[in-house]
């Protein structure tokens, strides 16, 4: 449409050289005036990476800035960038739920999906595979991919995000060269792979300070492995208790469970 689209490129001695840096981001500001609609939504403008086959990638870390009037990001390597809006909206997500503002934000950055274009399913259970291809988009991670684990083929949907994973040893799988990514995921093992993920992205959990689990009347159920990582999740207010003050770190993490953690990563990001 008539969005601002910018080609950014270094050059010496006139030639242009191709430049990334994965260990030195550079801050790009595209100047942008956003609509009467779009300033109502601001959080929908973001920017879009262009690659050369024409692919349109969300920047993750894109944001609008009403005052100055840019749309701010971080990039590791130059090509070009657009600006773009996108509102998503799905039919069983309603506006007054709970999770509405994380299901549209996380669908409309395409760091989640529905299970069709027009239905979310909030409720039922995210799978292993959903919710780590999920959180690797969020946090914007890449790495060279050389191997996946044997139960990810290629065609599968999060096959590249999930290569990603073990790449970066943010997951070892569930053994024997597996991933198990159809399986669906407890909230204690949604909570450790979110921490090692975020560490894999060099960033660190708002808070440091372990949270006392005991006061949980269910924290005797949280597999040792777990626990450390459950207290720095709650720690750092990306998940809370229920409200009968139980964690239920061995049930399974619906659609929208998911989507509203990720929106708590990605609002702390800012």
């Amino acid at each position: 449409g008539d969005k601002p689209v910018v080609d950014i490129s270094l050059r010496v001695d006139g030639n242009i050289i191709k430049w990334s840096n994965p260990d030195k981001p550079v801050t790009v500001s595209i100047p942008y005036t956003a609509t009467a609609f779009e300033a109502k939504n601001p959080q929908f403008i973001i920017a879009w990476y262009i690659d050369d086959t024409g692919n349109r990638i969300v920047v993750p870390n894109s944001r609008y800035s009403a005052d100055k009037k840019v749309v701010a990001f971080t990039v590791t390597h130059f090509s070009k960038y657009a600006v773009a809006f996108i509102m998503k909206s799905f039919e069983d997500v309603k506006s007054e739920k709970w999770y509405a503002p994380a299901v549209v934000t996380v669908a409309s950055y395409g760091f989640a999906q529905g299970t069709s274009d027009t239905v979310f399913s909030p409720d039922k259970a995210v799978t292993r595979g959903e919710y780590l291809g999920w959180l690797i988009r969020t946090l914007g991670l890449t790495s060279e991919v050389k191997s996946n684990f044997s139960d990810v083929p290629e065609a599968y949907k999060y096959s590249a995000e999930i290569g990603t994973a073990k790449a970066l040893k943010i997951t070892a799988g569930t053994g024997e060269n597996k991933f198990s990514p159809n399986a669906n995921i407890s909230r204690q093992d949604l909570m450790v792979l979110t921490v090692k993920a975020i560490q894999a992205a060099k960033g660190e959990l708002p808070s440091k300070t372990p949270v006392d689990l005991k006061k949980f009347s269910d924290a005797g159920k949280i597999a040792k492995y777990a626990v450390n990582d459950v207290s720095a999740m709650i720690a750092s207010g990306y998940v809370g208790g229920s409200t009968n003050n139980r964690l239920n770190p061995q049930m399974l993490t619906t659609r929208a469970e998911a989507a509203q953690i990720l929106y708590n990563i990605f609002n702390s990001y800012k």
